[in-house]
């Protein structure tokens, strides 16, 4: 059973106001916050510069009464429309979510000087169609247990997005890491300075779409136990490193345009056990980047217009045969070698 709801309008409203209804909505949400009890609902149109030390609070809620609070548009109708928050490069959080069943919907966080959107520790909280920008920290931080879905992270000075579960989210141009999560699915994510999608253990990344890592940096980075698969890794200077171990997992992956990938997409591809994996056009700077130690395999693997031959040679990867031991290549070769 849903909560009492209350409303916050800014600009034109009062602290005073009761926020009970559309007609005496409160002024700050700081105030709707400090008001509302668990389970519930802040309804949040406008926006507002924060004082700093008067950072909107969400209690939290219960497994089936969350509490929450809504962007919404002037009507007072969720549709998408976010609430602004600024932390006007002084307040250390634009909003913060605590502990378990409280969640965020439909909020854009600016210029914290730390985390825009911090959900703390706990479980079963989301946050949902929000937008962090410009913050001092990182984007939007929540717990290993929490969700963030469909949000966008932009131009904050540390990573874009860490949290447990990230699905149909876009984070880019960041200065650290694009996404740091155990799940993530669905997401667009490019140009942050940092990797751009890397995982705790026993990560799964499915049908992510990433683009351009800077010199140095990797697509995908994860580790023994990981599941990558689906994901489309171009012009990145890595594409894919994730260290082969137990119960590893590397299926569908397309690669186009990474540059060097000692530890990366190559040795990913030619791991024993990857399935359908494709790697097109590829120019290497240097022969001799594609070793890995032991007797590495290609299994179904398409390999297309690329100028690898003297790089595969130098690996080991033409000379072996099908079914015995050392280098196989057990994949089909599609355009010409160069």
């Amino acid at each position: 059973m849903a909560g009492t709801p209350y409303y916050v309008q800014n600009p034109g409203s009062s602290d005073s106001n009761d926020g009970l209804t559309t007609g005496t909505p409160f002024l700050t949400l700081y105030k709707a916050t400090t008001t509302m009890a668990a389970g519930d609902l802040v309804y949040a149109q406008g926006s507002e510069v924060i004082n700093p030390a008067q950072i909107p609070s969400i209690p939290a809620g219960g497994a089936s009464t969350h509490s929450v609070v809504y962007g919404c548009n002037s009507s007072w109708v969720v549709d998408g429309t976010r609430y602004v928050i600024d932390g006007n490069n002084a307040a250390a959080n634009c909003i913060i979510a605590n502990t378990n069943y409280s969640s965020i919907v439909n909020v854009e966080a600016k210029k914290a000087t730390g985390v825009g959107i911090l959900a703390t520790g706990g479980a079963y909280s989301f946050i949902y169609g929000c937008y962090a920008r410009e913050n001092g920290g990182i984007g939007i931080s929540a717990g290993t247990a929490h969700k963030v879905i469909n949000c966008l992270a932009e131009s904050n000075a540390g990573d874009g997005i860490t949290t447990g579960r990230v699905l149909f989210s876009c984070s880019f141009n960041n200065t650290g890491r694009g996404i740091v999560a155990t799940f993530a699915v669905g997401n667009l994510i490019y140009g942050n300075s940092g990797d751009q999608l890397e995982s705790a253990l026993y990560g799964v990344f499915l049908f992510n779409v990433i683009d351009g890592a800077p010199a140095t940096k990797k697509g995908i980075y994860g580790y023994a136990g990981d599941a990558s698969m689906f994901n489309k890794i171009t012009n990145c200077a890595i594409g894919q490193d994730i260290r082969s171990g137990y119960a590893t997992v590397r299926l569908g992956n397309h690669f186009a345009n990474n540059t060097d990938d000692e530890l990366g997409t190559i040795k990913d591809i030619i791991a024993t056990g990857n399935a359908y994996n494709t790697l097109q056009d590829y120019v290497n700077r240097a022969a001799g980047n594609f070793r890995s130690a032991g007797s590495p395999s290609i299994f179904n693997v398409e390999i297309a217009l690329n100028s690898l031959t003297s790089e595969f040679a130098s690996a080991g990867l033409l000379a072996g045969s099908l079914g015995g031991g050392g280098a196989q290549l057990g994949a089909f070769e599609t355009g010409a070698w160069r």
